[in-house]
C-alpha cells in the first residue's frame, strides 16, 4: 500500500469512530432525557378568568403521549384536593378525569387512576390519553402505568393548587426511574 492509501484508510477509520462515537453520545444523551422526562406533566398553555387550557402528557419511558384539555376555574384545586394525602393506606385509590379541547365536542382528554400495589402500599399511576381529534388524522391514545412516590405526589399537589390559583405554570408529577 501506498502513504496516500494508508492516509485515507486512517482517515475513514477514524472518522467512522468519530461517527460511531457522536451516535453513541447521541443515543445515550437521548436516553438520559428520556429518563429525567418519566412522570406526568400539566402544563399552561392558555388562561381567562374562567377556564385554563392545559397541555397533559405522560411519559414511562416507553410509552407516552399528551393532550390538551380546558379545566374551568378550581378543577385543578379540586384535583389537588382529591390527591391530597395520597397514599394514606395500601388499598388507596384516586381517579381524575378531565374532558378534551376536540373539534366539535369530538373525543380527546384524560384519566389517571392513582393506586397502590401490595401491603406496603408502592404507589403506582395509570395515564389513559386521548389525543384531540384532528378532522386529518384518527384520534390517537394511550394507556400506560408508571411507578411513582408519595413525596413526588406531595410536591405535585402543591404545583397543581399554583397553576390553578395563578393560572399559569407547570405542576409535574416525577416518576421512579426503573432501569
Amino acid at each position: 500500500m501506498n502513504r496516500e492509501s494508508v492516509a485515507r484508510e486512517n482517515a475513514i477509520a477514524e472518522l467512522a469512530r468519530g461517527t460511531d462515537g457522536a451516535h453513541r453520545d447521541f443515543e445515550l444523551a437521548r436516553e438520559e432525557i428520556a429518563i429525567m422526562n418519566i412522570g406526568l406533566e400539566f402544563q399552561e398553555i392558555w388562561n381567562d378568568a374562567d377556564m385554563i387550557e392545559v397541555r397533559v402528557s405522560a411519559w414511562n419511558g416507553t410509552f407516552g403521549g399528551a393532550t390538551r384539555v380546558y379545566v374551568g376555574s378550581g378543577r385543578l384545586d379540586e384535583a389537588a384536593a382529591t390527591l391530597h394525602g395520597f397514599p394514606d393506606n395500601p388499598s388507596d385509590s384516586r381517579e381524575l378525569k378531565f374532558a378534551g379541547v376536540g373539534v366539535g365536542g369530538a373525543p380527546g382528554g384524560i384519566g389517571l387512576r392513582f393506586y397502590c400495589i401490595g401491603g406496603a402500599a408502592h404507589a403506582w399511576l395509570e395515564a389513559r390519553i386521548e389525543s384531540v381529534c384532528d378532522l386529518a388524522a384518527p384520534p390517537q391514545s394511550v394507556v400506560l402505568s408508571l411507578p411513582i412516590e408519595p413525596a413526588a405526589v406531595d410536591l405535585f399537589v402543591d404545583q397543581l393548587h399554583s397553576v390553578g390559583a395563578s393560572g399559569f405554570g407547570i405542576a409535574r408529577l416525577n416518576g421512579v426511574v426503573r432501569l
